[in-house]
């Protein structure tokens, strides 16, 4: 090897080791210290529970059996104590959240499924199954809501993930009012969540940005 090459191969060893130093130190820092709590908090939008049209409950996932996991458990339970509550007479569940849905039948969507299970009337419910991204999410509601004479709604998602959404369903015309899940993000303090939860945040940072370049929000 030459003087050259030897040169470059300890500069390309200290480079990933000092990489991979960092990596580290970024991994505690995320894991042992209320980062992520910090960094959720400019996200949270304020609820505002006022009587609406319609419930809009923003999918969040489901697994290929069919559960729920966290985040859309959490939102589909507050879309029904919303409605059980009598903000409004419909709940519109949004979003691709397993196979499609052609008969448009409520038990075949996870969320709508448990709503049905928990009492929520057949008649109450409306499926949004096109879209797969908030932006989607928004536009589809949005010509949902036109159709069925629906002018107001109680937006329910994640409270990290409501202001991107806000912005979306605002910029699609849609006049929405916030009703956030219970706000997880800022008082978090397992190792493993935190990581876990740094990652959705930082998803919606990121997605804030995409949204403004894209002309989306």
């Amino acid at each position: 090897m030459s003087f050259r090459q030897n040169k470059i191969m300890k500069f390309i060893s200290k480079t990933a080791t000092y990489g991979l130093f960092c990596l580290a130190l970024a991994v505690i820092i995320i894991m042992y210290t209320p980062l992520v709590n910090s960094l959720s908090r400019p996200l949270m939008v304020k609820a505002d529970l006022q009587k609406a049209n319609v419930i809009v409950v923003l999918e969040g996932g489901m697994y290929p059996g069919g559960e729920l996991p966290l985040f859309s458990l959490m939102r589909t339970v507050k879309g029904i104590e919303l409605y059980k509550k009598g903000y409004a007479n419909k709940i519109l569940f949004s979003g691709r959240t397993g196979n499609p849905n052609p008969l448009k039948i409520p038990e075949e969507n996870g969320m709508a499924r448990v709503a049905v299970n928990l009492g929520v009337p057949r008649q109450a419910i409306l499926l949004e199954d096109k879209s797969t991204r908030t932006y989607e999410s928004a536009l589809q509601t949005a010509k949902m809501m036109k159709e069925n004479n629906l002018t107001t709604a109680l937006l329910v998602t994640s409270a990290a993930h409501m202001k991107r959404s806000m912005l979306s369903f605002e910029h699609a015309g849609v006049k929405v009012f916030a009703a956030p899940v219970e706000p997880v993000e800022t008082y978090v303090n397992d190792s493993m969540e935190r990581l876990l939860f740094f990652r959705a945040v930082m998803r919606e940072y990121a997605g804030l940005v995409l949204y403004k370049v894209k002309g989306w929000n």
